[in-house]
């Protein structure tokens, strides 16, 4: 019936439309190409930054769990010449001295079974 008609030619319009949306997609891609570009020139400079940094944290792990491994080695024996030493020191003591001996071993016994008592309580 009403037909609406615009100023400019059909054609005319759906070209300038078409080009200007093929410019656009066009400057996008370009720009996209170039952010990826430079987003992986990014990944591989760091990668080469990192790789030296990741070496030296490794040989440094792997010094330190060396010198914990080589610990854990002589602790054991460490702790028997401790403890053989205390032995034998008490050892000494008890025989230089048998009555304070026996006397520091009640007083030792009677603090155990104060504190035992005490946190066996119950409170209400």
């Amino acid at each position: 019936m009403f037909a609406r008609k615009s100023t400019l030619p059909h054609n005319q319009f759906a070209d300038q439309a078409a080009r200007s949306f093929s410019d656009a997609a066009h400057n996008g891609e370009t720009m996209l190409d170039r952010a990826v570009g430079r987003l992986e020139d990014a990944a591989h400079g760091m990668e080469q930054g990192l790789a030296p940094v990741m070496n030296r944290v490794s040989g440094t792990l792997s010094a330190g769990a060396d010198r914990a491994a080589e610990a854990l080695r002589h602790t054991p024996q460490q702790l028997r010449a401790a403890a053989l030493q205390a032995g034998q020191y008490t050892a000494g003591v008890v025989k230089a001295e048998p009555a304070k001996s026996v006397l520091v071993a009640f007083a030792a016994g009677a603090a155990v079974m104060a504190l035992v008592s005490l946190f066996s309580q119950r409170r209400y």
